[in-house]
């Protein structure tokens, strides 16, 4: 939204890498980045995967995608390596038991949010068009114009340089004035939208909850797989396939983790 209202690309204000880079981090955002690069000795990726937006496309478009890193049911041992190897707890194991049919109760809520869905939308959307005015002010224009309004009105003494260089240029304080009003009616229909777009998001997320399958073999979340490879390493038919293992030592490993799982049962 605020990119295309032209108030420019916000996250790059926010994002914690950016100002390492650059060398113009203030104190704040130098905490931030600091702060996230050390949870990420624990949390793998945490700013890529939970705040970036950027990994929020990659999330989408990789649920959509027709080729993706898959389990093979056929040479599958259950070896539970891929699962623990993940860093990103992307490989979901099968369930062991099937989950109790609760069809009716399920219905009723289904169709009790289904109902509430324009709601909900609605509600959200008219929430998001009542922050028009303090969204706006990221917008350089709109906040241009509260400095020369301000000004104009006796309650600022000091000119800033954004001021002096709009003064500079003749234009009639009122143009402004207009021109911020247009990007503020923007930013209103934009948080129309937004709103109700978090909305739908909110009740699809509702309704998936109550939509419960049962997980008959590994499978892999392609949302949050980054790819990296790692269940391919741990893998012992992998193992086998590049000739690090032989076939005698892969039958092995498959007695020995029969006789551990009869011992923990």
């Amino acid at each position: 939204m605020f990119a295309a209202t032209g108030a420019g690309f916000i996250i790059c204000q926010y994002d914690p890498f950016i100002g390492f880079f650059r060398f113009g981090a203030d104190f704040n955002m130098i905490i931030f980045g600091m702060s996230m690069l050390l949870l990420g000795t624990v949390v793998a990726r945490p700013y890529c995967r939970f705040l970036c937006p950027y990994g929020v496309l990659l999330d989408w478009m990789s649920r959509l995608s027709r080729r993706h890193v898959r389990i093979t049911p056929d040479e599958c041992n259950n070896c539970r390596l891929c699962e623990e190897s993940c860093p990103f707890g992307a490989i979901k194991k099968a369930d062991d038991e099937t989950p109790p049919v609760r069809r009716e109760s399920d219905v009723k809520r289904f169709a009790a949010i289904f109902v509430l869905l324009p709601v909900v939308v609605f509600g959200s959307g008219w929430v998001g068009s009542r922050l028009d005015i303090s969204l706006s002010r990221l917008h350089p224009t709109v906040s241009l114009a509260e400095e020369v309004l301000l000004e104009n009105a006796g309650k600022r003494t000091e000119m800033t340089d954004a001021t002096k260089a709009f003064r500079a240029t003749g234009k009639p304080s009122e143009e402004l004035f207009a021109e911020a009003k247009s990007i503020q009616n923007q930013f209103r229909k934009g948080g129309w939208i937004l709103g109700g777009f978090i909305g739908v998001i909110l009740c699809l997320k509702l309704i998936s909850l109550f939509i419960r399958r049962r997980r008959l073999e590994y499978d892999i979340d392609k949302g949050a797989c980054l790819s990296c490879g790692r269940c391919f390493a741990y893998c012992p038919y992998e193992q086998v396939r590049l000739g690090l293992m032989t076939p005698e030592e892969l039958k092995e490993l498959d007695r020995r983790d029969v006789k551990i799982k009869q011992f923990r049962a």
